[in-house]
């Protein structure tokens, strides 16, 4: 029998199964492309002068096949498309919703709220940008993108449904964070209308996509940033009123479209909200930042690690970019004895940020694929 006995896929879902495979199943997520470092300088620093992929200052997919054979990897996204950006004289663009992002110093941000100053739920209805779930942008060729990975490699494929990933991360670029966050409490007849019709849309926008892909995919994504470092972005029983339905309802309805299973991505503190997140479906969480309040990786295996799938756990605040080497290791090896045991868990760095160093990417792969062998030391 060879060393490693199951297909990267039957490993993937042995782990999100709460089962243990044969080894830790690793995932390289995204990795930002920016100085000093960033994914042409990981692709020089693993030998690979020619490496192909996107260029986009945040890469998520497409990602060279040397690259995850080197680091190991077990697992690949195939992301939707998504209607052309206007880009406008200054440099910066303006996307589908007619949100206005500019470039930082690493990352676009969003620079203008288009509703900002609506005032009323009429108006969200006369909005000149919004996008059209059916335009062809969003599945052009992506089945047989789809396909040829399901029918070619054995990798878990994540499906990624474009501007359908989010409903309150979209609602904040439409209004901005704080109105957010305020339209709850001083205007809820408003906040559930365009709450209401950026889920249709979102869930319009997974018809499409999976209705092309969902029978290829392993996993599909949602991502929804709920809590700082220290504390969620509002109390447990806000969450409940003001977010959580619309959340159990994108849930819901995605999972009839698809029988992959769910990963819900959270950055920061959201320990208070886990049994929610379990509750309205989700199979996977990510990225459990150890460094937040409350997100040790002791206290989530204990509470949680018999209903839920963990991805990543890994400090990527301070220990990926300025730790030692040996200090990564270690502290690797530590985050693998706590949550791998039993299985329900999946090694990613999550995503690597430009001054994560090479070195450190490739040590940490390595160590979570020696040291990852079940039964763990």
């Amino acid at each position: 029998m060879s060393e490693e006995y199951m297909t990267s896929r039957e490993r993937v879902l042995t782990a999100i199964e709460l089962r243990e495979p044969d080894r830790v199943p690793i995932n390289f997520n995204s990795i930002a492309n920016a100085p000093p470092y960033g994914y042409k300088k990981l692709c020089e620093y693993l030998g690979i002068a020619d490496c192909s992929g996107p260029v986009s200052d945040h890469v998520d997919h497409d990602i060279d096949d040397r690259v995850l054979k080197k680091l190991h990897v077990d697992m690949v996204r195939i992301r939707a498309g998504t209607p052309s950006p206007e880009l406008l004289p200054d440099g910066s663009i303006r996307d589908a919703y007619g949100v206005i992002h500019k470039m930082g110093a690493t990352y676009a941000y969003p620079a203008v709220h288009p509703l900002r100053e609506v005032k009323t739920i009429k108006e969200l209805d006369d909005c000149l940008h919004w996008p059209d779930p059916h335009d062809p942008a969003f599945t052009r060729g992506l089945r047989e993108k789809a396909k040829e990975l399901r029918d070619k490699t054995d990798y878990a494929i994540c499906g990624h449904p474009g501007l359908g990933y989010t409903i309150f991360g979209t609602y904040a670029n439409l209004r901005g964070f704080d109105r957010w966050l305020i339209d709850m409490k001083r205007n809820p007849d408003f906040y559930n209308a365009l709450a209401d019709k950026i889920t249709e849309t979102s869930l319009e926008i997974c018809r499409e996509v999976y209705s092309e892909i969902g029978d290829y995919i392993d996993i599909t994504l949602y991502y929804e940033g709920m809590g700082g470092q220290d504390a969620t972005f509002m109390s447990v029983e806000d969450y409940r009123k003001f977010v959580k339905p619309w959340q159990a309802k994108y849930v819901s309805e995605v999972k009839k479209m698809t029988k992959a299973k769910f990963l819900l991505h959270g950055d920061g503190s959201i320990y208070p909200l886990m049994n929610d997140f379990i509750e309205i479906g989700a199979e996977i969480i990510d990225p459990i930042q150890p460094c937040a309040r409350n997100m040790e990786p002791e206290r989530l295996k204990k509470e949680f690690g018999d209903r839920v799938c963990f991805h990543s756990g890994v400090d990527r605040q301070r220990l990926t970019p300025f730790g030692t080497l040996e200090e990564i290791g270690e502290e690797l090896k530590k985050v693998i004895r706590i949550l791998a045991p039993g299985g329900g868990y999946i090694f990613s760095l999550d995503h690597i940020h430009p001054e994560t160093p090479p070195d450190r990417v490739y040590l940490a792969h390595e160590t979570a694929y020696k040291f990852g062998k079940y039964p763990i030391e």
